[in-house]
């Protein structure tokens, strides 16, 4: 149900490499190497990255040996945090109907979708606060260690 906007896929992608250089202790990731993981143009990239760092999630440092570090440790941020600065709730439409409709399915159609808006973002929220992004980081190096990608 989540949307087609690529906007919070992407960020959790980014920050859980992030997370992944947090555990090892390797510093600041470079924006090349965010780029190749994530199959995206640089530009593209540091455009996120700046979005992520005016939420708070990142923190850049410029220069030699420098790059994108998490902002906050990876087991504060939730999947939740990181969907509402990015997608903010979920993005059920309904077309406008004008007020005053005859027709009972367009008087209600309205109320209905706002109502269902209401209670799947309930859902979504309820389901993204139970994971960090330190949690995905991991199930993600435990799945590479079980089948290593190939050189």
């Amino acid at each position: 149900m989540l949307g087609r906007n690529t906007h919070f896929t992407l960020a959790v992608h980014i920050l859980s490499v992030l997370a992944l250089y947090e555990l090892a202790k390797e510093g600041p990731t470079p924006s090349a190497k965010l780029a190749e993981s994530a199959d995206t143009n640089p530009a593209f990239l540091r455009q996120q990255i700046g979005r992520l760092k005016e939420g708070g999630f990142v923190k850049t440092k410029l220069g030699t040996g420098g790059g994108t570090l998490l902002a906050k440790s990876a087991k504060d941020i939730t999947l939740l945090d990181v969907y509402r600065f990015t997608e903010g709730q979920t993005t059920l439409q309904s077309h406008h109907v004008r007020e005053g409709s005859s027709c009972p399915v367009g008087r209600n159609i309205g109320a209905f979708f706002s109502e269902l808006e209401t209670d799947l973002d309930g859902l979504i929220a309820k389901r993204l606060k139970k994971t960090t992004i330190q949690q995905i980081a991991k199930e993600m190096l435990a799945k590479n260690q079980k089948a290593p990608i190939k050189k």
